[in-house]
């Protein structure tokens, strides 16, 4: 691509095209030489928070519900850290895990980052979004979810290894998209369910 073409290219990306492009250049220049690092300020545009190990569902894809739930953050570590993020300028937000929903305090900790002005997501199983859940997420601020779809019906609970989890995660996706919270299946495929 010859300089006039890039230019032209470059002045057609918005605004936020052009930064994340810089940035990515950026750090993909500081990974061969990493004084770069001293010199350019980064900004952390999102923060990724692992709540918990715990995990209702034994899938065979994953250890998560192997490691048990130690050393889980509390409460106040997660506020601080989303304190933290937000002063290095993070807008976006994801909890995750194991399962967050297992966490007593989950809608206080979207309640808290959505406050706090994140755009807040989470990845779930769907398997303990409820009507009710689904309705306290939403009034909670939640802004997007990623409730992961492996394959239909028994074959999804197989891989999960927890029988129901297919259903439980069709019905929060019912529910969170009553309660005007946005979201979003994964599907991740592989041999077996591909052919199913």
């Amino acid at each position: 691509m010859s300089g006039g073409l890039l230019m032209e290219r470059v002045r057609e990306m918005t605004k936020m095209d052009y930064d994340k492009y810089i940035r990515l250049l950026l750090l993909n220049i500081a990974r061969y030489y990493p004084k770069i690092l001293s010199i350019v300020k980064f900004k952390p545009n999102s923060i990724e928070i692992a709540l918990t190990n715990r995990c209702c569902c034994k899938c065979i894809m994953c250890n998560y519900w192997k490691l048990g739930s130690n050393d889980e953050l509390t409460t106040q570590e997660v506020k601080d850290i989303l304190n933290q993020a937000k002063e290095l300028g993070c807008k976006n937000c994801t909890l995750y895990g194991g399962e967050p929903m297992l966490r007593k305090d989950i809608f206080e900790l979207v309640r808290y980052a959505n406050e706090l002005g994140y755009h807040v997501g989470m990845d779930s199983n769907g398997y303990l979004i409820d009507a009710n859940a689904a309705k306290k997420l939403a009034e909670s601020g939640l802004e997007s979810i990623a409730i992961s779809i492996d394959a239909v019906g028994e074959i999804h609970d197989e891989l999960r290894g927890l029988k129901g989890c297919f259903d439980n995660a069709i019905t929060a996706i019912q529910e969170l998209r009553k309660k005007q919270c946005h979201r979003c299946g994964s599907q991740f495929a592989d041999v077996k369910n591909i052919r199913e």
